[in-house]
């Protein structure tokens, strides 16, 4: 019995890791395998990036009863919702659009090129919020045939150069106090001193901090704990929702009544994270991060507390090139979305989180790869990302996947139990859904995050 040849359309990118610089080519191929000669009227690859933030906020009203003096009470659900567009591009590869032709039996592939606009914001998931990059090739067939689909989402970084950020080598310092007067403190003055000697990072570098405390009280200090903290605000129809994450944290030392300790921690690194801002020109979610040092004191049920914004880019400072080439890279768990090849019975692809078809990657090969085929071009090939003409000397970042991910689920009308097989469902009952969206209502996406390390 031989082999089952492959049917369908399929997307290659050169980079296989899907991983972009805002300003970098996307070079791949849409390879057509047909089992025998198929008539088409034109084979298309399209680019696609788009935002969406959707939530909820249960409203309560008060309406007069029947009797004098009495009142009802009504609680309904609003549904807020956003939108954005950031790149929509399509490439014709075969046909007009009109005319049929026919494509041979066998395999057959089609080179294609974008070059990604420089001011995409980053790509991000949660439960609330979206930004989204995909590439979708898709064959037309004749009336009655199933067009042929394919789906293949991709990481987008954006440029948020630390260089040009003002804030970026500023010194920063807090202090937090609890004195004499405080019930709990007595005899004394308890409380840290938190100082950052500077405000602009990169994923894979440690926060420059130290953290001086201080207890001349009668209360013991429990422990001291550094956190690095993601704050996310989605903006729709005038309202803003807020939404508070612990990124990563590290617990310090306790303080004996009496005592002072200077706490210099080395090792609260930043994992692989969108920029801040997402890199800008997103609307509709903002991203923004802090250093947040917490002191638990015994008897006290509310921990002093007192926080430093940070700012997370993709480019690091010039100062931290040399650094950056010797930092250790330490593997994470890798779970790579895997395409799936529309067939004839689903109208778009469901990007999974199945690793099982896709090579093993060590952090060093990525990191290779980007000093081979990104650093490394030759000079009369076209710039894959004209920022470096200005870094020469960047350090090769890698490629991570992203942490605190959560699947986002979008359907607009509002309605939490939104099937993902329905319109497989319409499709058998009948209707026609050539209108429907490519993404699916549950959208499950890992982003792949530039990162430093060797």
């Amino acid at each position: 019995m031989s082999p089952s040849k492959p049917k369908g359309i399929v997307i290659e990118l050169d980079n296989p890791y899907r991983s972009y610089f805002a300003g970098q080519v996307i070079q791949g191929r849409v390879v057509v395998h047909n089992d025998k000669p198929k008539k088409t009227k034109e084979l298309t690859i399209l680019l696609e990036g788009s935002g969406r933030v959707r939530w909820s906020e249960t409203h309560t009203t008060h309406i007069p009863g029947r009797r004098q003096g009495q009142r009802k009470t009504q609680t309904k659900t609003v549904w807020f919702t956003a939108t954005e567009t950031y790149v929509q591009h399509k490439l014709q590869l075969v046909g007009d659009g009109q005319n049929f032709i026919t494509l041979p039996e066998g395999k057959s592939t089609y080179p294609f090129q974008f070059i990604l606009p420089l001011t995409l914001p980053s790509a991000f998931t949660s439960k609330i919020g979206l930004v989204s990059y995909c590439l979708e090739a898709e064959m037309r067939r004749p009336l009655l045939k199933p067009n042929k689909k394919m789906a293949l989402p991709i990481t987008v970084n954006a440029l948020l150069d630390l260089n040009l950020e003002q804030r970026a080598m500023l010194t920063q310092e807090i202090k937090r106090v609890k004195g004499s007067n405080f019930f709990a403190c007595r005899k004394g003055q308890l409380g840290f001193e938190l100082r950052l000697k500077r405000s602009g990072y990169v994923s894979g570098e440690a926060l420059d901090f130290s953290c001086e405390i201080t207890n001349s009280s009668s209360t013991k200090v429990n422990h001291v704990k550094a956190m690095l903290v993601q704050n996310i605000i989605y903006f729709a129809q005038n309202r803003s929702r807020s939404q508070k994450k612990t990124v990563c944290e590290l617990k310090g030392p306790a303080i004996e009544c009496g005592d002072h300790e200077m706490w210099c921690p080395t090792s609260l690194t930043i994992p692989p994270m969108p920029p801040t801002r997402l890199g800008g020109n997103c609307r509709i979610i903002d991203v923004q991060y802090f250093l947040e040092v917490e002191m638990s004191i015994s008897g006290l049920s509310t921990a002093l507390s007192g926080e430093l914004p940070i700012i997370i880019g993709t480019i690091p400072l010039r100062t931290t090139f040399e650094q950056l080439r010797h930092l250790p890279i330490h593997p994470l768990p890798q779970v790579q979305p895997q395409p799936i090849s529309i067939g004839p019975q689903v109208p778009y692809a469901v990007p999974g989180t199945s690793a099982a078809s896709l090579p093993h990657v060590s952090p060093t090969d990525k990191s290779q790869y980007f000093q081979d085929t990104i650093l490394d071009e030759p000079s009369n090939a076209p710039p894959s990302a004209p920022f470096l003409t200005l870094y020469p000397d960047l350090p090769p970042p890698t490629y991570a996947e992203a942490v605190l991910t959560e699947s986002f689920t979008w359907n607009p009308e509002g309605d939490d139990n939104t099937d993902s097989n329905s319109h497989e469902k319409q499709r058998e009952a009948g209707m026609n859904t050539s209108d429907l969206p490519t993404a699916p209502p549950m959208y499950e996406f890992v982003p792949n995050y530039i990162t430093y390390g060797k």
